[in-house]
């Protein structure tokens, strides 16, 4: 067996991360979508008429609370636009509710 095949690196996942021909392509969880996941502090979140936003929260990557939105009565709306509360760069994680589940996205501000 040749070195390397057959053990984990850890280091792939972050390649994936940061490789900029992913950029654009939408991070989606079932009947969720997040993009872009790399940016300026905005980001889109798409939900499939069939289901039902409840609240989005977003977190610093210490887990701290930093915005929180109802979304109960904008359910109307399928498309939304979001910033992060904050001008520094780094990692935070978007947080979204709906009727059906929760889902967590990760978000890296430029």
């Amino acid at each position: 067996m040749s070195a390397g095949y057959g053990k984990i690196n850890p280091y792939l996942g972050l390649r994936y991360i940061l490789d900029k021909n992913n950029i654009s392509t939408p991070y989606s969880i079932d009947n969720v979508t997040v993009f872009p996941t790399i940016g300026n502090g905005l980001f889109n979140v798409i939900c499939d008429p069939s289901e039902c936003l409840l609240t989005l929260h977003i977190y610093n990557v210490t887990g701290s609370l930093l915005a929180s939105y109802n979304l109960k009565d904008r359910n109307t709306h399928t498309h939304m636009q979001f910033s992060i509360p904050t001008e520094n760069r780094g990692i935070y994680y978007i947080q979204v509710t709906t009727d059906k589940g929760q889902y967590t996205y990760k978000y890296v501000n430029q």
